[in-house]
């Protein structure tokens, strides 16, 4: 229903080619935006069928290519009419997932 709309965001918010709809555990493949969606609330107004979602997003790949602040730096570069259709958390954490 709403995966489409948000991977497109996604794409333009972070210039990345890929999201898939997973736990960044479970997600091997480098250079693509993992999304986690841990709740979502549909509502229905005006004959238009709106989803509040929930989750966490991950990009799995090497330290030099994703630094620190990625996240950040990309949506302070994105198009503000986009950016206003979302609420990002401050929390950015590096996971190490081996080699």
């Amino acid at each position: 229903m709403f995966h489409k709309a948000l991977e497109k965001d996604f794409k333009n918010i972070f210039q990345i080619n890929k999201v898939l709809f997973t736990h960044a555990k479970l997600g091997r493949e480098q250079q693509v935006l993992l999304c986690n969606i841990t709740r979502t609330i549909p509502s229905t107004e005006l004959g238009e069928e709106r989803a509040r979602v929930e989750g966490t997003i991950a990009i799995i790949g090497k330290l030099e290519e994703n630094f620190s602040g990625y996240f950040q730096k990309c949506m302070m570069k994105a198009a503000k009419d986009i950016l206003n259709r979302f609420w990002f958390g401050r929390t950015e954490e590096q996971i190490s997932m081996g080699d």
